[in-house]
């Protein structure tokens, strides 16, 4: 930020010695290195929380769309699971295929 607002002050920074400017350019590498790296943990911490899988050599490369994608594919999935299941417990409020599930553990009565 202080590195910031002196760029803005105009010119101020030509008359920085190179050691100084080597100094603002170590502090502005670490603060790189600690954002990569906190943005890897978010990554991995979506993915676990989501159950999502992605080979390990990928989360780096991964971009949020790329994690909205596997989100909404995920969503997709889960929203077709659940008419199944709905459709299901649809049948089964027909007596005859109740009767039949808890026959045989098949919907339409098959043995």
């Amino acid at each position: 930020m202080a590195l910031g607002f002196e760029f803005e002050q105009g010119g101020i920074i030509a008359h920085f010695s190179e050691k100084r400017i080597a100094g603002y350019k170590q502090v502005l590498k670490n603060a790189l290195q600690l954002t990569e790296q906190e943005l890897l943990v978010g990554k991995v911490w979506t993915l676990v929380q989501l159950e999502l899988q992605v080979p390990p050599e990928q989360v780096a490369a991964l971009a949020p769309v790329d994690l909205l994608d596997m989100m909404h594919t995920t969503a997709d999935d889960l929203r077709q699971e659940l008419a199944q299941v709905e459709r299901g417990l649809a049948g089964l409020r027909d007596p005859r295929e109740l009767k039949a599930w808890l026959r045989t553990g098949d919907m339409h009565g098959a043995p």
